[in-house]
């Protein structure tokens, strides 16, 4: 069974630019992930948090900015479009988004994550003779 990376994406407003730009990668989100995990916040599926990132939406001016926050989650699942309907694991993605913003604050958009692009990131192990494993 290969495993996906599912971007996952939600709107939210912000009036400190300061927590634009911002990030979770490598070895923060590899240890993030543990965090999370521990909390039982990994629904069937998750395997990890990749990366997670917050960008301002282009053209605004410096009150109520709006801006996109961006998580990717690799998950263990069937098939590629089980990977694209995955359900946003909500509670998961909120944590992490108040994660990396701290104590600056966003305000999410309620009912907003959704997945937004998926691939493969792992193959499916095969056999010797080169043919996936059943």
């Amino acid at each position: 069974m290969p495993n996906y990376k599912t971007d996952f994406e939600a709107t939210a407003f912000t009036d400190d630019r300061s927590v634009l730009d911002s990030t979770l990668s490598g070895p923060q989100a590899k240890a993030f992930s543990k965090i999370c995990q521990e909390e039982g916040l990994f629904p069937p599926g998750v395997v990890s948090i990749l990366e997670a990132r917050i960008s301002e939406d282009d053209g605004q001016d410096d009150n109520d900015i709006h801006c996109f926050v961006c998580v990717d989650l690799e998950l263990a699942v069937d098939s590629e479009k089980q990977a694209e309907c995955f359900d946003p694991p909500v509670a998961l993605l909120t944590r992490i988004a108040e994660h990396i913003v701290g104590d600056l604050g966003i305000d999410l958009e309620r009912d907003s994550w959704e997945a937004v692009a998926t691939e493969v990131i792992r193959p499916a192990s095969k056999s010797r003779s080169g043919k996936p494993k059943a």
